[in-house]
């Protein structure tokens, strides 16, 4: 024989005599007490476990809320601005009554002054001069254009006029028995200076 086979016999003899020795073994095992006489147990099936019960699916998270923005404080009514205090208002200057114009002529505005044949009186364009029925002269109007001055009076159906001009040297006239001299104040009145030859002088006015 070859070594290789030699090797192969000594391999199964060594195995044959372990295997008997296991069986040897066990045949000179005594029984367990109460087995005697009993047929052995037969063991009983395993019962398969139950399969586990599925899981239930777990519910899906719901999406994370987004973060609500942090209130902002309330803005602060701003601050009236103080009102500067008022000025004490200064008093106002008493006012004085004006002193009445002295005319520069005699009779000033009182046409009614004529009536008597004799008056100087300040004249405007509109004005009407009157005198006494005694004299036989009627009204008289007078008209202004400018220093331009003209006198008028109805004679029955016919109209008499006549005009002089203001400031003018010699602006006298002489007219149905009247004498009308016409001239201008410093002031810029017109003054009409009027006399009738049956006129009486007429007495001064008394300084009281």
């Amino acid at each position: 024989m070859s070594t290789r086979n030699l090797g192969l016999l000594t391999t199964t003899a060594v195995a044959a005599l372990a295997l008997g020795g296991f069986a040897g073994a066990a045949l000179a095992a005594p029984n367990p007490p109460g087995s005697e006489g009993e047929p052995a147990a037969i063991a009983a099936p395993a019962v398969p476990e139950p399969p586990e019960a599925p899981k239930a699916p777990k519910a899906p998270e719901a999406p994370p809320r987004p973060a609500m923005p942090e209130p902002k404080p309330a803005a602060k009514p701003a601050k009236p601005e103080p009102k500067p205090a008022a000025e004490p208002a200064m008093p106002e200057p008493a006012i004085m009554p004006a002193k009445p114009r002295h005319s520069a002529a005699k009779d000033g505005r009182n046409l009614e002054a004529c009536a008597d044949g004799r008056c100087e009186v300040v004249v405007r364009d509109g004005d009407t001069i009157k005198l006494d029925d005694k004299f036989g002269v009627k009204p008289i109007r007078i008209e202004m254009r400018g220093e331009q001055v003209t006198f008028s009076r109805k004679d029955g159906s016919s109209k008499l006029t006549t005009s002089a001009t203001a400031g003018y040297p010699g602006g006298t006239i002489h007219w149905n028995g009247l004498t009308m001299r016409i001239h201008k104040s410093a002031e810029g009145e017109l003054i009409l200076k009027l006399s009738h030859p049956d006129a009486r002088e007429k007495p001064a006015k008394s300084g009281r």
